[in-house]
């Protein structure tokens, strides 16, 4: 979709001040902008996108506008971030290369690209944007945010800037590209034992009224969704189920995340009687899925009966079919009150209201279930579990994107693999064994 950036009268003047020879009106100017170019209130905002990703393609965007200025070719890896990762390094698939530890690889690549352009004009100054976290001063204590920040700098500041983003780049690329690829051939080779859970928690949702008093509005509750997705095969025909938990307990953590899967194992034993695997995929948040406390509770199983498999997207490119489970809800519910039709109070009325309502959809071929989880519960789990630092912790657990537990052990890999035998691109990759005492 294309957007006007600026207010239509800026962009009529803008156009007389290129232009100095035409004499066109404002009105004729208006009906000449083409109907497929929307006004900047059809805009969408751009959320939750991949900070690593979005450097890279500032740094790039300005130095093909520099290259543009200077009447120079522009190499067509700065158009696409995959091309330039692949060029970083040796092998884009092997972790030798990725890791940085290749001979080759150990070597900047961007002077054969960039060697020209910098030597050219080094001393032009060049505008551009990166994100970075800054140190703000809240209530009298130091809190560290992360902001866009804009910079000035020379060819050869960008250059360096590039070179350094470029040292862990391709493995976060690499990383993004495979766990999609993998969460794909897993949906399509999936047994008749195993179900697919995607999950992920939404942001929370503010409970509010069509009419509010002024303290209502300044003072709302909130409520914790938590939807989970499963994808079975019953011979030719997939299966869609949606499983959406909801809670008064704010604290999205390690304690949490085991309640709900165990809300879930119960689910599926009563739906999904032949199932006895659970392969489940997510993000990698370390305060919910990937540290030392969730993987604990993985070696267990969750305490279900079911053998359960981790496996975790690429670092910030975690967005999966849960977050359109939310979506469906708090519209709905925002819906609702908006007409009148609903006062929601706290997270139960708003359980209560989503079972009764046409989106607690229980058959058919795409099914959703509500399930609510008391915050006494969940804080059970959490007074029963052990301290952090008396935990193991997995060493390089960032790197791990595979995970099956049992046993009171975890074994884990870098790359999730649901290759077809014969097809298998991870056959030298190797699998770690961590077990828990006790």
């Amino acid at each position: 979709m294309l957007v006007l950036k600026y207010l239509r009268k800026r962009t009529y003047h803008m156009f007389l001040e290129e232009n100095p020879g035409c004499t066109i009106s404002k009105t004729t100017f208006d009906k000449l902008k083409p109907k497929a170019l929307k006004l900047m209130k059809h805009a969408k905002w751009l959320q939750c996108i991949c900070g690593v990703c979005d450097n890279i393609s500032m740094v790039c965007r300005a130095i093909r506008l520099s290259m543009y200025r200077s009447n120079m070719e522009v190499p067509t890896q700065l158009n696409s971030e995959l091309e330039l990762a692949k060029h970083a390094v040796c092998d884009f698939g092997n972790y030798e290369c990725l890791d940085r530890k290749c001979d080759g690889c150990s070597v900047s690549k961007l002077s054969g690209l960039l060697a020209e352009w910098v030597s050219d004009n080094p001393s032009e100054l060049i505008r551009y944007h990166r994100w970075k976290t800054v140190t703000e001063t809240v209530g009298g204590k130091a809190v560290s945010k992360l902001r866009k920040v804009e910079s000035t700098g020379q060819r050869w500041m960008l250059y360096n800037e590039l070179d350094k983003d470029l040292q862990t780049f391709p493995l976060h690329l690499f990383n993004a590209i495979s766990q999609l690829s993998a969460f794909k051939k897993c949906k399509q080779s999936l047994k008749s034992n195993q179900v697919v859970v995607i999950a992920d928690f939404a942001e929370n949702y503010k409970c509010r009224q069509w009419s509010e008093e002024q303290a209502c509005y300044y003072v709302r509750n909130s409520a914790t969704l938590h939807p989970l997705v499963l994808v079975s095969s019953e011979g030719s025909e997939v299966k869609r189920d949606s499983v959406v938990i909801l809670s008064d307990d704010l604290s999205h953590d390690h304690a949490a995340v085991k309640s709900f899967i165990q809300v879930l194992s119960q689910h599926i034993s009563m739906t999904y009687p032949h199932i006895s695997e659970l392969i489940i995929w997510s993000d990698g948040c370390s305060a919910q899925y990937k540290s030392r406390l969730p993987m604990m509770n993985l070696s267990q199983c969750f305490g279900t009966h079911y053998n359960i498999t981790w496996n975790f997207f690429g670092s910030r490119h975690g967005k999966g079919e849960s977050d359109g489970e939310s979506a469906v809800c708090k519209s709905y519910l925002d819906t609702s009150v908006k007409s009148e039709q609903q006062t929601i109070h706290d997270a139960h009325s708003a359980f209560k209201f989503l079972q009764k309502s046409d989106r607690n959809k229980p058959d058919g071929p795409s099914r959703r279930h509500f399930y609510f989880v008391k915050s006494a519960d969940i804080q059970t789990i959490r007074q029963l579990s052990p301290l952090t630092k008396d935990v193991l912790a997995i060493p390089r657990i960032r790197d791990i994107h595979h995970a099956v537990g049992g046993g009171n052990s975890i074994s884990y890999a870098r790359s999730s693999c649901y290759c077809p035998s014969d097809e298998c691109q991870h056959r030298n990759q190797s699998y770690r064994v961590f077990k828990y005492p006790g």
